[in-house]
Formats: C-alpha cells, sequence, structure tokens
C-alpha cells in the first residue's frame, strides 16, 4: 500500500442475510487492523481503508417493514453508480420487522437510497404501514433526517441524499 492510496474491501454474501451470531470479519495489511465488522448484517458492504480515503461519516437507516418483508430489497449507490451497501429481497422475514442500520460513508457525497419491493406495492399501505428513514450521525435522529420515505411506491423508489449538515430535511 503505498502513501495516499485508498482500497476498498467488498464482502458479499451470496444468500443475503449477512453474517449472525457474533460472527464477522477482520481485515489486517502488514499486521494492522483496517477493516473490522464484528456482525454484518447485509449483503453487501464496501469498506475503504488507506491514507488516501475521504472523510467519512456516521449515517444511519430506520426500515419499518410491512406485512411481507421478504419482498424488500434495498441499497445504497455512490456518485459513482456503485453499490456501498446492498440487501437483496428474501433477507429479512420477519413481520413489522424494525431495522436499524449505521454505516460511514463518505462526508458530502450525493448517494442513491433505493428500495425495491418484488410484489410492486410497496412497503405501505395495503398490507400494513412500513417505512424508512435515513439519517446523520449514529442513531435514528428526527432532527438529523436525511431521507423521510412513507413507504408509498410500487415496484421501486430512489431517492438522492447528501451525507452533510447541509442535506438535512430542515
Amino acid at each position: 500500500l503505498t502513501a495516499c492510496q485508498c482500497l476498498a474491501f467488498v464482502f458479499e454474501d451470496s444468500i443475503g442475510d449477512g453474517e449472525h451470531e457474533g460472527r464477522g470479519y477482520v481485515l489486517y495489511l502488514d499486521g494492522e487492523e483496517v477493516v473490522n465488522r464484528h456482525e454484518s448484517s447485509v449483503g453487501r458492504e464496501r469498506d475503504n481503508f488507506g491514507s488516501g480515503c475521504p472523510t467519512t461519516s456516521a449515517v444511519t437507516i430506520e426500515i419499518n417493514f410491512d406485512d411481507f418483508p421478504q419482498e424488500t430489497g434495498w441499497s445504497i449507490i455512490d456518485s459513482s453508480g456503485i453499490p456501498v451497501i446492498e440487501v437483496f429481497a428474501h433477507t429479512y422475514t420477519q413481520e413489522y420487522d424494525r431495522m436499524v442500520y449505521t454505516f460511514q460513508l463518505v462526508e458530502g457525497e450525493v448517494f442513491q437510497f433505493s428500495m425495491k419491493d418484488d410484489n410492486d406495492n410497496g412497503i405501505c399501505c395495503a398490507f400494513g404501514e412500513g417505512n424508512y428513514g435515513i439519517y446523520l450521525g449514529d442513531k435514528v435522529d428526527k432532527d438529523k433526517q436525511l431521507v423521510a420515505g412513507n413507504g408509498r411506491f410500487k415496484s421501486q423508489i430512489t431517492q438522492p441524499f447528501l451525507n452533510s449538515e447541509k442535506g438535512l430535511n430542515n
């Protein structure tokens, strides 16, 4: 690894259910820990490491599912069109479940949040009151909301958001 170089490590779970029950992974470079995921809970994650990487900040995603969470998949795509995080349909099984994830994303970058529903009825309202939100920081905080979604869409909804204080829905 040369000075000012940024590398990416991509973890992809072909089943899409992530690592659970305390399992995860650690990546070392020349004996130094550069990536540590104690428990991965999505189908695809990308971690950048190296001295040339841009500054990141925490973003938290909250999803409240409807009666049929197995129909739902979602992703966050960076400004280059590359999925940073991707969760495939059939990952979730518990109806009305609430999932909260926190990730580090490049600060000041515009991302696309995309949610798909395999049955073309979104996550609200015919079969439950599902919704979602994206928040700046490491917790669900309505004062730091970047994206709010009522779950009303057919097969897919895509919403851009800026990972910055400037992107807040005030």
